[in-house]
Parts: C-alpha cells; structure tokens; sequence
C-alpha cells in the first residue's frame, strides 16, 4: 500500500469514470483506439451463466505497468452498447472467490499461488481490487530483455517465467499470435440477478502510467 491508493493505484484512476472524446477516439499516455461501442465485432461470443455461479476469467498483458484491476457487471441498456458508461459497471462490482490465482501458460499448464487483493481504500468502497501479480523489471518499469530484467524485478514473480512485459509470439502453424502466459482469476457473479443480457468488464488502474485499461465480454444470465 502506498497512502490511500489500493494497490499503489495511481492517485484518482479507481474513482475516475473513463472519458472517451466525441470523435470517439480513447487516448491514453502511449496509444489509442477506437471507441469500442461504435465497433461492430463480428462472430461475438456470449457465454451463459447463471446467477451467483463464480466463473473464470483470463487475461493477458503486453505493457506491464504494475497496478491493480477489478471486475465489473453491467446490465446491457435497452439501446444496446452505445449506452454502456462507467458508472453503470460501479453498479455491480464484483468480488474475487478468495485469493488463489494462476498463471497458464500456452500448452494450457497451469501454476497456482496466492494473490493479493484488498477492499480498503477502493471506488466504489468497499469493492475488491486484486494486484497485478506480475513484476515489472527495476527501477521504474523498464521492459524486459533477454535474457531477463537486468536489475531484478520490483517483487517476486509468481513463478520465473512471467515478469515484465507479457511476451506474444506468432504460432506459424496456427497462423495467429498468442500469450506465452496468461493470469486466471474466479469471480463470482451476484445472486438474484435479473435474466438476460449483461456486459463484464475488466479495468486496470495502473500505477506504473497515469492510465486505466479496459475490456469486456457479452454474458447471459438464464434461470
């Protein structure tokens, strides 16, 4: 911890809604995208879960700036995607089931440890906030090079092979890039929610960059 910030958070990011600008461009310190709103993605997946069932969530990082993330629920609006906003996902923050993560690897092996998340200092309050379990390399972020952090890495990792920056390679067989490893979490949906169609979101408050990170994926809640 550093002050009030959860998990070293930069200052205002776990309290701040995401802006994006009328022309529909998001830009952060070192890059930019699209509005994912506006996008039409094809072949879209929606996965079905019922209510208060705990499910698992992967993700990946390529520019590790440390900080700490959580995962959020959003109803999806009765005008569809464009209406989805910050405020709506601070709605239903959801909480991890206990500490336990894992990184998996490409070959889908997976490593089991013991996170570190916290309730204390978070926006909303009292919502969960899990570390980015992954070092960045000493003394501020710096990415790593073979053959590894030069100067060591700011904690432990998890296990040797995942420190730094995320490394992504090209499968030539596959014909697609793909993570080297990954970070499991279990979340746990609430009770008594509503049928129908809801938005998870993920956001990272980093700490390393004054940025908050943000994706999502289409769920069904069924009876």
């Amino acid at each position: 911890m550093a002050g009030h910030r959860p998990l070293r958070l930069s200052s205002n990011a776990s309290s701040e809604p995401l802006k994006v600008p009328q022309n529909g461009i998001l830009r952060g310190g070192c890059g930019y995208g699209m509005d994912a709103r506006d996008v039409d993605f094809p072949e879209v997946v929606t996965s079905t879960y019922r209510s208060g069932s705990v499910i698992e969530t992967v993700w990946g990082i390529s520019a590790n700036h440390g900080g700490g993330y959580s995962y959020r629920l959003c109803r999806l609006p009765a005008n569809g995607k464009t209406d989805i906003t910050e405020e709506c996902f601070q709605k239903t923050p959801l909480r991890f089931e206990g500490t336990k993560q894992a990184i998996q690897f490409y070959n889908g092996t997976r490593v089991y440890f013991e996170g570190m998340k916290t309730s204390n200092g978070t926006y909303p309050p009292g919502s969960e906030w899990m570390r980015n379990p992954i070092p960045a390399c000493k003394p501020h972020g710096e990415p790593s090079t073979s053959p590894g952090c030069p100067d060591g890495t700011q904690f432990e990792p998890p296990v040797p092979e995942a420190f730094g920056f995320g490394v992504y390679r090209l499968d030539n067989v596959a014909g697609k890039w793909y993570f080297e490893w990954s970070i499991v979490d279990r979340v746990v949906l609430p009770p008594g929610l509503e049928p129908g169609l809801y938005v998870l979101g993920f956001r990272w408050d980093t700490e390393g960059e004054d940025q908050a990170w943000a994706s999502c994926a289409d769920i069904e809640i069924v009876d």
